[in-house]
């Protein structure tokens, strides 16, 4: 991602608990939060990162990596000024 933007990106450690209450200050869904947790907890689990034909088989279209493809492919929308 830090590539396909051309800035650093730092990752900061948060406990799931804070994170969470900060997206319910901000008027975010509690579905919305528990399935984003469920996520989190699956990538932080190394889960995501296999890929499958669970989108080829019906779109004829191979997945593609969030860490190289679509980051690079989507470049300019993920860039910010600001």
């Amino acid at each position: 991602m830090a590539l396909a933007i051309g800035k650093e990106i730092k990752y900061v450690v948060e406990e799931p608990d804070a994170f969470e209450a900060r997206l319910l200050q901000v008027g975010v869904p509690t579905y919305v939060i528990r399935h984003l947790a469920a996520v989190f907890d699956e990538h932080h689990d190394n889960l995501l990162d296999d890929s499958n034909n669970t989108i080829e088989v019906p779109t004829g279209v191979a997945p593609i990596s969030i860490r190289r493809e679509f980051a690079l492919q989507h470049a300019a929308a993920l860039r910010s000024d600001g």
